[in-house]
């Protein structure tokens, strides 16, 4: 057979023209910007490991910069490529196990730091972290504060430097202060019982009623408590929650004149919302109960 253009056993041969790839101007940059942004992603993620190595030194301290820096981290080791993400995503891991382990060992110390100073003012320190029990008292032990509340949580205090003795002082003042105001319990009971009226007052049903709601009466006794020239424009003399609680457990007796005062414990459903109830001691160990209505009986 005659040889072929192209074939070695013609004799001759050719040069074929091989398919050129076309690269465009913008295929570049796209894979140029890809890269750089790599790049970057990488260089932030060494930054924010370098970051935490410094930081872990002191991890009880710096827990507040740790916690913001690694979410940072992880969030940036998601864009990484899968070897380099395992890697961050592991030191991360390490960082937050060591910060709660000495996190742990720190709260240990608080509570037993905390039982000293109470038992100094002959107080006793109970429960379980994150929540202690002193007097009338709860103590949430949070990671970086403590938040004070009158009662099983019920009316919060505000919070405190995570510290036994800025604890211990918190309580000291609240207790004064609590304590501090005169407090008269036949002019208490005439003034619960004016408030109780009022309250019964703003019901629909009030012909009928004899239990008023323990937040209404409270707020009746706000009114009760003002100056007897209260006008308007004055700003109202504050009296909260928790004095109004404290002050029902200072009462010696809860009889005045031919009426006794009866406070009726609040339902399971009544202590959902705290406006429907009112914690109210009965000891100064901390024992109380949920209260719901307020009622006078006539003897």
């Amino acid at each position: 057979m005659p040889g072929t253009l192209g074939d070695p056993s013609s004799g001759q041969m050719s040069f074929g023209v091989q398919p050129q790839v076309e690269t465009s101007s913008a295929d570049l940059n796209q894979h140029f910007t890809a890269v750089e942004q790599a790049s970057r992603d990488l260089a932030l993620a060494l930054k924010q490991m370098r970051s935490l190595r410094l930081l872990e030194k002191d991890s009880v301290a710096n827990a507040p910069k740790i916690r913001t820096v690694l979410p940072a981290l992880r969030k940036t080791a998601a864009k990484l490529p899968s070897e380099l993400r395992a890697s961050v995503e592991a030191f991360a891991g390490n960082i937050q196990a060591q910060l709660e382990e000495h996190q742990e060992r720190a709260a240990g110390n608080f509570a037993v730091e905390l039982a000293a100073l109470f038992q100094q003012r002959g107080v006793k320190l109970e429960g379980h972290l994150p929540l202690l029990e002193a007097s009338f008292f709860t103590f949430e032990v949070r990671a970086d504060d403590v938040q004070v509340w009158f009662g099983p949580q019920r009316e919060s205090l505000g919070s405190v430097a995570k510290s036994a003795e800025a604890v211990a002082k918190f309580y000291d003042r609240t207790l004064a202060s609590l304590s501090s105001a005169p407090f008269d319990s036949d002019e208490f009971l005439r003034q619960l019982l004016v408030a109780y009226r009022a309250a019964l007052a703003m019901l629909l049903q009030a012909s009928s009623a004899r239990q008023a709601r323990i937040d209404d009466v409270h707020r009746q006794m706000m009114l009760q408590k003002q100056e007897r020239t209260f006008s308007h424009r004055q700003q109202l003399r504050a009296y909260t929650r928790v004095q109004f609680a404290f002050d029902l457990y200072r009462l010696q007796h809860r009889r005045w004149r031919n009426v006794e005062l009866n406070l009726i414990g609040a339902s399971r459903a009544q202590t959902v919302n705290k406006l429907d109830s009112l914690w109210v001691p009965s000891d100064a160990s901390g024992h109380g109960g949920l209260y719901a209505y307020v009622s006078f009986r006539e003897n």
